[in-house]
């Protein structure tokens, strides 16, 4: 399971790359206000995955509840820079509650009991596998949109 995880993990890095190579190429192609749509899903999107797929590797470490801040919180200033210093702080927020969102993700992912959900009849393994797909599937989804919307 671990291989999985870590091929997860450096994918959805890829992604999120990618997002960022593209749209940093046609920066003045764009105006302010998509600029700002832009920072805001792109960051979020890209700091849940990875905040799912790097708590799911490492569950029992608390310390990685910080480092999954500390990235995304550097992933939104990173799209954030690309248009405005407005959008750094949209960048900045949207990155941190992604990062956030995407370790409580993960830990509901591991123990459902913690939001008073019954225990499922899926083993462990089956639910860490679900909860990095689906990470995975819509951050490729989130990042087709986005090219989408940058081509019209």
């Amino acid at each position: 399971m671990q291989p999985v995880l870590i091929s997860a993990t450096i994918l959805n890095f890829f992604i999120g790359s990618a997002i960022f190579r593209i749209f940093f190429k046609r920066r003045y192609l764009f105006s302010d206000r998509f600029g700002y749509t832009l920072t805001s899903i792109a960051s979020a999107i890209t700091s849940l995955s990875l905040g799912v797929s790097i708590y799911l590797l490492n569950p029992e470490n608390i310390v990685i509840q910080g480092i999954v801040l500390i990235c995304s919180v550097g992933i939104g200033i990173l799209f954030g820079l690309m248009v405005n210093t407005q959008t750094v702080i949209a960048g900045v927020f949207n990155g941190g509650v992604g990062g956030i969102m995407g370790v409580m993700l993960g830990a509901v992912g591991l123990n459902p009991a913690l939001c008073g959900l019954p225990m499922t009849i899926f083993t462990e393994q089956a639910m860490v596998l679900f909860f990095t797909f689906i990470g995975l599937v819509l951050h490729l989804v989130t990042a087709g949109l986005l090219f989408l919307a940058l081509k019209s």
